[in-house]
Formats: structure tokens, sequence, C-alpha cells
């Protein structure tokens, strides 16, 4: 069946509590109905998971699923890890690439239940004949990417690992599971979930493949699915998941300051022509902090910064090092148009006591080069200028452990 569908039909079932491991099979309807990876997971994670359960505890479940068509020559690489999550206490999930997911569906099957507590660290071995829990003392206590060398330099280089390294093995909140040196599962406490479990590492050592279709039918596909993914797959190749976090500023999710952060991007000549302003340099303000010190300030989205001072703004790389060369504490002059009309905004340049060097750090990241094909609007010449994400809060009572320099109104 593996030849001929994107999928095993089976996963497997591992008790850490007794060492027992089932290999379940899943029929064709569960496929159709939850296909794989998320939707798979939370099916089996919400029928078997007590509702009282305690997400550090053993009758919670943690879950690894790749998607449905991860592994297959068409489309997909990446696979879900899932559980009851400690930081809310319902529904947990951490998506990751790497070659895990592939690797995992490579060894015969679709996902991996874990359930119960080992009473020490273990890890779990695959491949096409052996599915069996191993003795992890050795390795407990290493770091994943050092861990991770140490399996390939015991057990072979074609083999995928997912692991924890010592912050799941000391139940941190923020831990993640990691694969090929350093991909991360990064969200819902998914990696303190499984330090609680003593499980260290999964080991999936691939010996097949799956969907061995027709090597004429499968370059028909995947001449057809190129054109609907090749964008993506340039775009994030190039960039990273980083590459997201333009498109962030604009939509109002840049988690600066959680989420109180102001995303302001180059104003282009198309945008500038728009507003009725004419060949006007400056800087679009493509987000604002609700009820936060810039809007206080008087700052709203949609404004357009043309001055900073006296001087003309050219853009948001511009605007950032004015910023930086301004004294903390000072009180800037904005020109800002809105609706077509120009009026003055004073904000305060609010420095924090840190170092002379620091005092006036303000940019938190700069972009470059960005496809505009990825986001709602496109300059004439296609290329994504740069942005910046200023954090915006009032300065605390005492100095933070980072640097940052934030805008406030004018007292």
């Amino acid at each position: 069946m593996p030849d001929e569908v994107a999928y095993n039909g089976r996963i497997l079932s591992v008790n850490l509590t007794t060492g027992e491991i089932d290999v379940e099979e899943l029929p064709e309807e569960m496929y159709r109905q939850h296909l794989g990876g998320y939707g798979l997971g939370a099916r089996l994670l919400f029928d078997r998971i007590p509702a009282d359960a305690d997400p550090m505890g053993p009758d919670n479940i943690l879950g690894f699923f790749p998607g449905l068509l991860t592994g297959t020559p068409l489309f997909g690489q990446r696979f879900q890890v899932v559980c009851k999550s400690p930081k809310n206490g319902g529904w947990g999930d951490a998506n990751c690439g790497g070659d895990f997911g592939p690797m995992l569906k490579f060894t015969g099957y679709d996902g991996i239940l874990f359930f119960g507590e080992s009473e020490k660290p273990v890890y779990l071995y695959i491949d096409e004949e052996t599915v069996e829990l191993r003795d992890a003392e050795p390795y407990w206590g290493m770091l994943a990417i050092d861990c991770e060398d140490r399996f390939k330099e015991e057990l072979g280089k074609k083999i995928s690992v997912a692991l924890i390294g010592p912050a799941g093995e000391n139940l941190s909140f923020m831990a993640g599971v990691a694969n090929e040196r350093g991909r991360l599962a990064a969200r819902s406490g998914v990696g303190a979930v499984m330090g609680s479990k003593r499980l260290k590492a999964v080991v999936a050592k691939p010996t097949r493949k799956i969907l061995a279709q027709d090597k004429d039918v499968l370059k028909t596909v995947r001449a057809s699915l190129d054109e609907f993914s090749e964008a993506s797959k340039r775009f994030f190749t190039t960039f990273g998941t980083t590459g997201i976090t333009s498109n962030s500023a604009v939509s109002g999710d840049s988690p600066v300051k959680n989420w109180g952060g102001v995303g302001i991007v180059d104003l282009t000549p198309e945008k500038a022509r728009q507003l009725n302003l004419g060949e006007v340099h400056g800087v679009e303000i493509a987000q604002v902090a609700e009820d936060g010190p810039a809007e206080e300030a008087g700052l709203q989205r949609a404004d357009v910064i043309t001055r900073f001072r006296d001087e003309q703004v050219l853009g948001a790389e511009h605007l950032a090092r004015l910023v930086r060369e301004t004294p903390g504490g000072r009180t800037v002059p904005l020109e800002v148009w809105r609706d077509g009309r120009q009026r003055e905004v004073d904000v305060v340049v609010q420095s924090r006591g840190l170092p002379t060097r620091l005092k006036t750090q303000i940019i938190i990241e700069n972009m470059r080069g960005f496809p505009w094909d990825h986001l709602p609007t496109r300059p004439p010449n296609g290329i994504w200028k740069p942005i910046s994400w200023w954090s915006v809060s009032a300065p605390p009572a005492s100095p933070p452990l980072s640097p940052r320099m934030n805008w406030a109104p004018t007292p």
C-alpha cells in the first residue's frame, strides 16, 4: 500500500510506564477525515487524553505526526508535535521542518503516541524490523545538537533524531523538540512534556519510500505543484521562518514588547501618490499598539512620518539612524501626514539608563529583499523596503536586562 498512497496506515503506541509498544492500524477513513499531522494528532489526542489529565503527568500523551504529504516526492517536509500543553492546560502543538518527519514515515509509521512515564531516561529506536526502548542514561544532560551528533556516530549517519536538551529534561515550559541540528518544534511546552516522560529522543532509521508511482506520473504532478509552491519554497529557503516577521509588522502580529510594538515600512512612491503626497519621502506606520504610549502621543496606523526634527526622513532605516543619534529623554517633533493633511506630533526619545553606546538603540530588526509576492501590496520595483519594529512601551522603574528604547508621549 505505501507504494500507492501517501501514508503507511499505521502508528506506534508506546507505554513508557510498562515499556509495551503496540502497532495500531488506522482505517483509510481516518486519513480522509483528518489527513495527517495536526489533524490526525488532534483527533487521537482528544479521544484519548482524560479531561483532568495533568499536562506534566503520565496521563498526558505526546504525539509525533508528519503531514499527509510529508515524505512524498510531491510536496511537504514538516511534522507536528502535539500534547496537552503545560502552558495553558489545553491543546498544545508545535510544527517543525527538518528531516525527522519524512524519515519517520520512511520507517513505516505515520505517527507515534507516547503515554505514561519512564522510571529512567530512555529513547525510542525505530527501523523497519525493530522498534524498541533503549537506555538513554549516557545521553541525559547532553545538549541537543551534541547528542544528535553522538547518536549518528554510534548508530549511523542515515538516522534522524528528534530530541530534547537540558531545558526539556529540567521541565522548562519554554523547551522545544529539536531535530536536524537545531530545527525546533518550539511552542506549547512540548519539550517539557517530553522531559516529564524521561524520553530523551526518538531515533528513526529509514528503510523505505512511499508513493513510489510511475516516474512519468510523478513528473507531471510535481510540475503542477512546483508552480504552486515554488515562490514559497524560494522564500523560505532564502529567509527561513524569520522572513514572516516583516509581514507580521504590517498585520500587527509583531511580538515586540509582547505585541506592544510599532511596525514601520518605507513609504513607496506608489503609496505616496495614493495619499496625494506627491514625491514625498518618509515612512508609513503599519501598526501602532492599542492604548500604548505611541498612540497616546498621537500616532496612528497609516500615518506617514516625513520629518524627524528638522530633517527629511528618507526611509525606515534612515529614521532609525536619526533616533539612534538622538540623546535619550529629548523631545522631538515629527512631521506627520494623515488624511492628506500635515500635522506635528511631539514624542520623547526615551532611554533607560543603559550604557551610553546602547542608549539610543531602537531598531529591533531590519529585513531587506523580501519578495512582495508574499505581502499585501507591492511597490513598482517589486522589492521589499527595509522594515523596523520599535518598542513603544513606557520606561520601567528600573533598567531592563536587554537594551530597548521607546517612544513615549510628551509629558
